[in-house]
């Protein structure tokens, strides 16, 4: 049999964390001349730190050459925080009910350099259920701290949705929203932005955007295919083909929203089978594929560069059965390079029940317009889709399925 004795060691903790008995390690907290010396025990911080773990394991801090304690210098953090945050390590507890909005800003912070997550999560619960008012009167300072730190993600939604609900609080004032906006701005992705939501969320506030900025955007915009010289980062929607790029995913979106997204994405393409990596069998294709929701099939043709393929907005299965659908398609491009020249057929209202089949003798099948079985592409015209004169019989150099799910 087996006694824990829980409570006894939490309570010998919060005498050690009271005491500070045999510490060996001294943290000057704060900026000079009110910097404030803080003992601790290097025992306690390497097991519940991370941060602490890497810096005493590695050497990142000179040590006393009297005492032998590890110096740590944090001046930005104040003493008052560095309290809560070892009464969290020593204690499990943190107390901020009586504590202002940016005190616990301050500590937020602080637990997120110090790599505590269960911190991190509790004081953003309370934060958001608690400091309304605060969030609320603040909301764009608030999103200046939350965007420098990944962890900080119920912050910056609460924030976004207050700015978002009052936009004007961003631009009472030019010069206070130049200033608030001057760090940001370099990390904006504006040519990424559509053109009509530049003109219209943009374009009244250019007075703050450098010039240089400005006149690249207008470029990009004027000059197709042109490269951006300035704000330019890789794009955020990367996902794994061999086959399809980030400009061929906002052609399939726009053709399933019916929509332009010329420079967003709206969904996120999950890549779930390859025939070069995973094998061309039927049944490997519905081992991966099956119950999946909507996907999006993209086969290339052997010895060129034409695309084919659809979108099945609902699940594969090996069922035997048809599925209705008022919104799948298939498509062919003849070069993959051209997006112009494209031709897209959308299932005809007559034959919805007949959109996508679904059988184990193939993989991918739209209504046997257009199927895929192995690493052949059959195609046969019976008047579900329009035609859009696809070679029949066709080897296939690769095919691939993604899963298609909103952002």
């Amino acid at each position: 049999m087996s006694t824990k004795f829980l409570i006894d060691i939490a309570e010998d903790y919060k005498l050690l964390y009271e005491t500070r008995e045999n510490y060996d390690v001294i943290i000057h907290a704060g900026e000079e001349p009110n910097a404030e010396e803080i003992h601790a025990h290097s025992l306690v911080l390497r097991t519940r730190s991370a941060y602490f773990r890497g810096a005493l394991a590695s050497g990142w801090e000179t040590k006393d050459k009297d005492s032998g304690s590890f110096i740590f210098k944090k001046p930005n953090i104040s003493s008052s925080i560095f309290e809560l945050i070892l009464k969290f390590l020593y204690c499990g507890e943190v107390n901020i009910s009586d504590q202002e909005g940016e005190t616990i800003l301050d500590l937020l912070v602080a637990s997120d350099e110090f790599g505590l997550t269960k911190l991190i999560d509790h004081i953003q619960q309370y934060f958001v259920e608690n400091q309304k008012n605060f969030l609320q009167q603040n909301p764009v300072g608030t999103l200046h701290i939350a965007a420098r730190h990944e962890t900080f993600n119920e912050i910056l939604k609460f924030s976004l949705k207050i700015i978002c609900a009052n936009p004007d609080i961003l631009f009472d004032d030019f010069n206070l929203l130049e200033k608030t906006l001057q760090g940001c701005i370099q990390y904006i992705r504006f040519h990424e932005i559509s053109m009509p939501d530049f003109y219209h969320k943009v374009l009244p506030y250019m007075s703050i955007l450098p010039n240089n900025l400005f006149d690249d955007i207008l470029r990009c915009y004027m000059i197709p295919k042109a490269v951006p010289l300035y704000n330019a980062f890789p794009s955020r929607y990367k996902f794994d083909s061999v086959l399809i790029d980030i400009t061929h995913a906002r052609l399939f979106a726009s053709w399933i929203d019916d929509n332009d997204y010329k420079r967003t994405l709206p969904y996120k393409f999950i890549l779930l089978f390859r025939g070069s990596r995973d094998g061309f069998q039927n049944n490997i294709f519905h081992q991966r594929c099956d119950q999946k929701g909507a996907t999006i099939v993209v086969a290339k043709i052997q010895n060129s560069n034409q695309l084919v393929g659809g979108y099945n907005p609902v699940d594969w299965d090996t069922s035997g059965q048809n599925k209705y659908s008022n919104c799948s398609f298939i498509f062919s491009l003849n070069d993959s390079t051209n997006l112009t020249n494209v031709k897209l057929g959308r299932i005809l209202s007559s034959y919805y029940s007949y959109a996508i089949c679904c059988n184990s003798s193939n993989g991918p099948n739209f209504g046997g317009e257009l199927h895929i079985n192995e690493k052949c592409v059959n195609t046969n015209s019976i008047g579900y889709y329009p035609n859009l004169s696809i070679p029949n019989g066709k080897q296939i150099e690769d095919y691939e399925v993604f899963q298609v799910i909103s952002r």
